[in-house]
């Protein structure tokens, strides 16, 4: 995926702190692009605003549930599901064991990470910019 970087639209936060080696940053941001643009995505779907309290159940969704929602209405690409996934599980594997285990990685395995992370908010933000509204 390292050729991956070259094909961005655009240069951004995420750009600026892989250039700057700052992984734990562009780790926990990529994240919380994928979880904004998630919520944001599935209220269009819909057709809700935040600030309607029907919204409240949807939101309160884990981010898996509401990819597969996403995904299973359509609105979420398979490409684009696979590639959140791949973050996801990267995410939940260095998350989700008692602690945070980012300071023994490799640096070709926060490369790794870095590639799928990039890529997953990428496909948030796309999503985010061309679902129905």
């Amino acid at each position: 995926m390292n050729d991956y970087r070259s094909k961005r639209p655009r240069i951004d936060i995420l750009e600026e702190l892989r250039q700057q080696g700052r992984f734990y940053e562009f780790f926990f941001i990529a994240w919380g692009i994928v979880e904004m643009r998630a919520d944001e995505c599935i209220l269009k779907a819909y057709g809700l605003s935040s600030q309607d309290p029907k919204s409240d159940p949807l939101l309160e969704l884990n981010v898996d549930r509401k990819l597969k929602i996403l995904r299973d209405l359509d609105v979420l690409p398979a490409d684009a599901y696979e590639v959140v996934n791949q973050f996801k599980k990267k995410r939940n594997h260095l998350v989700h064991r008692g602690a945070l285990f980012i300071h023994g990685l490799s640096e070709p395995e926060k490369e790794e990470i870095m590639d799928i992370g990039m890529h997953a908010a990428d496909a948030m933000h796309e999503l985010a910019r061309t679902s129905v509204r």
